[in-house]
């Protein structure tokens, strides 16, 4: 596959997503060792201090792997990923990722005073209105996940459309109708029943499973300031992640 080069604004992250790009189409039985360093930065026309801060996450992840003095290698078992944990990805992509035919359905859109614990997650005073987007999204016809934001209402200078959200994602209705980014996120894991996760939700469809696991937790802004709190289940069923580890000897 060939590097090209390009121009964007968050060139770390392009670069890391160009490197996702390439590693998938690398023929591992040919070889698995990477460019140099100076050799990614060339191709792609940014620095080397670039490449390696996206190199960086990368071997965080366990997608790749340096050994020192030989080179950067890519990790057979992470290509064999098809999500990773320790990425986070619009949930539509997820399905196609699994290899299913993904449908998304926005469920409901509503306004209503925030709750103590909504509040104190996104740091705004008791009361304070918010935006609940509610979404489905399912696998071949089956419910694989059910999607909970909610966001400050009073961060946008005008109101959001409801077509806005049905056609973004809520990071991309925040970053065009609010003028504000999304750049990571902080979540806990736990199972939960699926039979709960009706009565917290609007959707009619149960999982056809009896637990999913269930992501909460915050979205951060480049203020370092919450922008979005979160409830998403999955049915493990179509939705199975992936984590590298690398392992610490004492």
């Amino acid at each position: 596959m060939e590097m090209r080069p390009f121009l964007r604004k968050n060139l770390s992250d392009t670069v890391k997503a160009e490197l996702y790009d390439y590693i998938d189409n690398l023929d591992l039985e040919k070889g698995t060792k990477l460019p140099p360093e100076n050799t990614i930065a060339q191709n792609y026309g940014v620095s080397r201090v670039t490449v390696r801060r996206a190199l960086d996450e990368l071997e965080q992840e366990g997608v790749i792997i340096r050994i020192h003095g030989r080179g950067t290698f890519v990790n057979p078992q992470a290509k064999q990923f098809k999500i990773n944990l320790g990425v986070s990805q619009e949930l539509g992509r997820l399905v196609d990722q699994s290899g299913y035919e993904m449908r998304i359905c926005l469920k409901a859109v509503n306004t209503a005073p925030a709750d103590i614990i909504v509040s104190k997650a996104l740091c705004i005073p008791a009361e304070s209105r918010v935006i609940c987007v509610e979404r489905a999204y399912y696998a071949d016809g089956h419910l694989a996940i059910v999607c909970q934001d909610y966001v400050a209402e009073d961060i946008f200078s005008e109101p959001a459309e409801q077509k806005d959200w049905e056609e973004s994602s809520t990071y991309d209705v925040v970053r065009t109708k609010a003028g504000k980014l999304a750049v990571r996120d902080w979540i806990q894991l736990k199972t939960v029943l699926a039979g709960e996760v009706k009565t917290l939700s609007g959707i009619e469809t149960e999982f056809e499973c009896g637990s999913v696991l269930e992501f909460y937790g915050l979205v951060y802004g480049q203020d370092n300031q919450p922008l979005i709190y979160g409830r998403t289940y999955y049915n493990t069923s179509y939705i199975r992640y992936n984590l590298v580890r690398n392992i610490i000897a004492y």
